[in-house]
């Protein structure tokens, strides 16, 4: 390693101080026969704990310049959290419902996921019955019966409406669900993804020689990357921002997190529950089931979970710009080998379909192009 020859160089600086402070630089060996029987001597006492005391400070200097060289090697290398550090858990939920079919069964959404995301330990479907996807479901693929959810049976009922219901739906189950790694990767029923993605950030050893804090990837776009405005502009997603989380929206009229898949934590949740408590008197899901008007499209979980996290848990945050590709429901009825080669060469990571986006393909973050063709 380069940092041997300092260490040599630090070794001689120390026998250097030894020799001075014991008087061995300057008195011949017969001398010192002669004078050792003068140990007795208050000054030579003196001198002789001085140069213990040098001595041993001189062997801390030398001990931490070792653990500094060490360290710098290793970041020199860029060991990885699998070399170093423990990799960190991490899940995936997939709240499903059986007018996603299309996308998530029959055009392989669930198996692609399963197959492309390479760092997500078991992925939890929730659903009411998984009569569609039974027989694509083994030890890493499991089915969360949608009924244990609390307030279930009110979206039975029609007291909430299924916009506000699937949000709260993906925040509860970040937090209830047993077995759940504390990093969840919520992501939508309707995505495809075409290629390999890893979520979490290789984490570093810093100075100190500690692991650096785990970060996880979390998609931006904006209006320029192609993104839908109204998801960056909405003034009833800021107010519920500010609602949920009682912090305005961060990078509010700039960019947006709404990009279909997002990392939930529990623990930060925990937190937004206090707060929400604190503020509201309600926790999260009520929150969101009393929040606005029953049946208007005025919350967006997404935008209240990065600004919180952003604000409070911002070295757990790795911003990307993930290309992908938003469909037009009848094109996503379409999806085999054929039609997707022409993807398989572009930067787009994943596709998705959203029966709000009928009017045309968007093209997100492919630098105000079309990323993909077919």
């Amino acid at each position: 390693m380069q940092y041997q020859q300092r260490i040599g160089s630090e070794l001689e600086q120390l026998l250097f101080l030894l020799q001075l402070y014991t008087g061995s630089k300057t008195r011949p060996l017969a001398d010192k026969r002669r004078t050792s029987f003068k140990w007795k001597n208050r000054d030579s006492q003196r001198r002789r704990w001085a140069a213990l005391g040098t001595a041993a400070l001189a062997f801390l200097m030398l001990l931490a310049f070792v653990k500094n060289m060490a360290t710098h090697d290793l970041l020199d290398s860029r060991s990885l959290h699998s070399d170093i550090c423990p990799k960190p858990c991490l899940d995936a939920v997939i709240p499903y419902h059986e007018a996603d079919e299309s996308m998530f069964v029959r055009n392989g959404g669930l198996v692609a996921a399963k197959a492309y995301l390479k760092d997500v330990r078991n992925i939890y479907v929730v659903s009411v019955s998984n009569r569609t996807f039974k027989h694509l479901l083994d030890e890493r693929t499991r089915w969360y019966n949608e009924a244990h959810i609390p307030f279930y049976t009110q979206m039975l009922e029609g007291k909430i409406s299924g916009w506000k219901y699937q949000q709260a739906l993906k925040l509860w189950s970040v937090q209830h669900i047993p077995g759940l790694c504390n990093n969840v990767l919520i992501l939508d029923s309707d995505v495809l993804w075409i290629r390999d993605f890893v979520n979490i950030v290789p984490t570093m050893v810093d100075s100190d020689g500690l692991c650096t804090t785990p970060k996880f990837k979390y998609n931006i776009a904006t209006a320029a990357s192609g993104a839908w405005e109204s998801d960056i502009y909405s003034s009833a997603y800021h107010s519920f921002v500010e609602y949920f989380t009682g912090l305005p929206k961060m990078n509010a009229d700039i960019l947006t997190a709404i990009n279909h898949w997002q990392v939930m934590q529990r623990d930060v949740l925990e937190a937004l529950t206090k707060s929400l408590l604190a503020r509201t008197q309600y926790s999260i899901d009520e929150a969101i089931l009393r929040y606005g008007s029953p049946n208007q499209y005025d919350m967006t979980e997404y935008e209240a979970y990065f600004s919180f996290i952003s604000y409070f848990y911002s070295k757990r945050v790795e911003t990307v710009s993930l290309p992908y590709i938003i469909r037009q429901p009848p094109l996503c009825n379409y999806y085999n080998a054929t039609t997707l080669s022409p993807l398989l060469n572009t930067p787009v990571a994943y596709l998705t379909c959203h029966d709000r986006y009928d009017r045309e393909d968007f093209y997100v973050n492919c630098n105000g192009k079309k990323c993909g063709s077919g």
